[in-house]
């Protein structure tokens, strides 16, 4: 299950010496919204861009994904297994006996796509 943390952005407030009180005030946001973000609660997409934008800081300061291996998900719906075992078919990795651990495998896959890789990827057929 991914769980959604708000340490970043209470470590930036410390930071900057600001209150949460005077975060929701200057970012526009209600106490029930702040409250939420003091739960790690999920709030809208929007919410965390205001707070970046009033915090003129990268969306990793304010908010952090933290995954459980087990059961975590990509974007296309399958396990991390499931998209690792993807890249290494698409970029012909492969392994002499039992495979390494998956982080390390994941880590592999990440070296192996080099930025024409990406490129070739993200490149519009019809061009």
């Amino acid at each position: 299950m991914t769980q959604i943390s708000y340490a970043p952005l209470w470590k930036k407030l410390v930071d900057k010496d600001m209150s949460k009180l005077k975060l929701a005030s200057e970012v526009g946001i209600s106490t029930a919204t702040l409250a939420k973000l003091g739960k790690d609660e999920y709030v809208a997409l929007s919410i965390i861009e205001k707070i970046c934008l009033t915090l003129d800081c990268p969306i990793e300061d304010v908010v952090q994904v933290k995954r459980n291996e087990s059961d975590a998900v990509n974007l296309f719906g399958s396990s991390l297994l499931e998209a690792v075992v993807a890249w290494e078919k698409f970029l012909s990795i492969t392994y002499k006996g039992d495979p390494p651990d998956l982080d390390t495998r994941a880590a592999m896959c990440r070296e192996r796509l080099s930025s024409t890789d990406v490129a070739k990827i993200k490149k519009d057929p019809n061009d």
